[in-house]
């Protein structure tokens, strides 16, 4: 049975950048979002990442860690599904929050 999300996606397209470590080695990319959601982000990416990865978004001043949840190959590209680090925010009101704040930024 598929799981359906109990959170709604707002649509939003804009650049960030996104950072990862490999063998102790910082890359950078800019990518394109696709919709985002209390929980986390949809975003368009040129390589692939393993389920579980540990990535870093950037919009504006504000830092974002997040987790890889997904991964779909594209024509051109892929998918990827991040779940925002909950230790990163803890309480679901201020995770919802600081997501309208960073959906404000990404405008």
């Amino acid at each position: 049975m598929r799981k359906f999300r109990s959170e709604a996606r707002t649509p939003v397209k804009r650049e960030i950048e996104l950072c990862w470590q490999v063998n102790a080695r910082d890359y950078r990319s800019t990518v394109m979002t696709r919709d985002i959601s209390p929980s986390g982000v949809g975003l368009i990416v040129p390589n692939s990442f393993i389920i579980g990865a540990r990535l870093r978004l950037v919009v504006g001043d504000e830092l974002r860690p997040a987790i890889v949840r997904r991964c779909l190959a594209l024509n051109a590209g892929y998918l990827l599904g991040l779940q925002f680090d909950r230790s990163y925010v803890r309480n679901k009101e201020l995770l919802t929050a600081a997501t309208r704040n960073w959906i404000d930024l990404a405008s």
